[in-house]
């Protein structure tokens, strides 16, 4: 009887964070000894409401399994790319997502390729718009000075193949979005797709964080200011 109350005391967790601290890669509690133990923790974590959550196996399992969270609505995620770990294509619970987006390895990708980022925030827009009906908030953000960890096996290429796929709508499906946020102040081929983004949910975002270029400040980047 004792070791099945603690070893369901998960359950009685609403707000978990493991994410980034001053050691990069911070491991999870089980990646030294078993993986099931893992999976078995981020199974009984069934009650969360507000989680961050870093690169690690507890982690993972969290995001893939989104779906089986019902009372998630608080999720950010730091140092994991979305295309290599991603919930399935069903409801969610989330109303607010902020991802800190480590692209991946650099033998794998351009990471420092403007294109690569827009593709990643766009496919996280599909992701989004497929699976959060109640998204109040979205907030992404790259961190391309880091390599994305390697020793842990992606989704199915099937699960995040069936986002790209997504033609996309010019309709505001996220119906009580009121926040947008992006910060990958280098790359100024992302600020008027950005613009594309905020024009088409005008009616309900009432703020929004966007990339400005460092340095001098220019007449463009006035323009795309105002």
């Amino acid at each position: 009887m004792m070791f099945s109350s603690i070893h369901n005391l998960g359950a009685f967790v609403k707000i978990f964070h493991w994410g980034q601290d001053d050691e990069p890669w911070r491991k999870s509690p089980g990646i030294d000894t078993d993986p099931a133990i893992d999976i078995a923790a981020a199974q009984n974590l069934k009650n969360l409401a507000s989680a961050h959550l870093g690169p690690n196996l507890l982690a993972i399992q969290i995001i893939a399994n989104l779906q089986n969270y019902p009372y998630l609505k608080d999720l950010t995620i730091d140092g994991i790319n979305p295309e290599f770990y991603i919930w399935n294509n069903a409801p969610t619970s989330l109303r607010s997502l902020k991802w800190e987006i480590t692209p991946g390895s650099p033998s794998l990708e351009n990471t420092n390729n403007p294109t690569c980022h827009w593709d990643k925030f766009r496919f996280l827009i599909n992701v989004v718009e497929a699976t959060c009906p109640d998204l109040e908030s979205l907030e992404v953000s790259f961190q391309v000075n880091r390599t994305a960890p390697t020793n842990w096996s992606p989704i199915e290429p099937d699960r995040a193949q069936q986002y790209r796929t997504l033609d996309g709508t010019h309709v505001p499906v996220l119906k009580k979005l009121r926040h947008i946020g992006l910060q990958d102040e280098k790359w100024s081929i992302l600020q008027q797709e950005l613009l594309k983004f905020i024009g088409k949910y005008r009616l309900t975002l009432t703020s929004a964080i966007i990339p400005i270029n460092c340095g001098k400040l220019t007449r463009s980047t006035l323009d795309f200011i105002l």
